[in-house]
C-alpha cells in the first residue's frame, strides 16, 4: 500500500507554520486539535508523548510528528 501525502485528507495539510514536534516527513504525523486549557486535550497530549518515547525507542528518531493546532485560534475567522 503507497500514501501520497499530497491527497491529505486535512482541510489544512501540516506545514512549518504548525507547532511541530519531530519533523514533517516522520512515518507518522499526528494532527492534535485542542485547547490548552481543556484537561482531556493535557490527557491525550500524555499519551502522545508516551507513543513518542515508544517509537523513538523501537524505531529511532523521526518516526511521529506531532502537531498541535489549537482549536479555538486555529479555527476563528
Amino acid at each position: 500500500m503507497t500514501y501520497n501525502r499530497d491527497n491529505c485528507s486535512l482541510f489544512v495539510p501540516p506545514s512549518t507554520q504548525d507547532h511541530i514536534q519531530g519533523v514533517l516527513n516522520a512515518a507518522v504525523v499526528l494532527v492534535m486539535y485542542g485547547d490548552y486549557e481543556c484537561f482531556q486535550s493535557a490527557n491525550v497530549y500524555r499519551l502522545i508523548k508516551v507513543a513518542q518515547q515508544q517509537l523513538k525507542v523501537s524505531f529511532g528518531e523521526n518516526n511521529l510528528g506531532f502537531i498541535f493546532r489549537h482549536l479555538e485560534k486555529d479555527f476563528q475567522t
